[in-house]
């Protein structure tokens, strides 16, 4: 993809740019550098390189399809408020047409404003915790 090779010439011209500066650096520090031997300058620049170039890659990628996910989830939230507004209105017509059942029918108008809060509450855990695991698993990566 050209996101990928984009942020592979990002991550491996950052990589090319660390290894000119440390080559200006004073020989002590030049001595514990990546590049005091060839086999670890190719694991710096190679295996390292590759690893955190497909770190931020999959990071990235979840992101977005995380990001697609809400929305959707967002989506069916709106359209089921719409249908709960439907149904508080019509019982809301009910109950001046009706004053027998006036009792009953608030109640009803109270339990899906309590549903609307609920299912708001709930969502913002999950919101949290997915963000934690992408944290974490990125921590893991790296």
């Amino acid at each position: 993809k050209p996101r990928l090779l984009s942020l592979a010439a990002t991550c491996f011209t950052w990589k090319i740019l660390y290894s000119i500066y440390v080559l200006f650096l004073p020989n002590w520090m030049f001595i514990i550098s990546p590049l005091r031997e060839f086999s670890s300058f190719l694991k710096f620049f190679f295996l390292e390189g590759s690893i955190n170039c497909l770190s931020i890659f999959l990071t990235i990628t979840i992101w977005e399809k995380y990001n697609v996910f809400i929305k959707n989830i967002e989506k069916g939230k709106n359209i089921e408020k719409e249908k709960n507004k439907e149904k508080a209105e019509n019982i809301e017509k009910a109950e001046n047409t009706e004053k027998a059942e006036n009792t009953e029918k608030a109640r009803n108008i109270e339990k899906v404003k309590k549903m609307e809060l609920i299912s708001n509450i709930q969502f913002k855990p999950l919101t949290s915790l997915g963000l934690l695991l992408i944290a974490c698993l990125t921590q893991l990566i790296i």
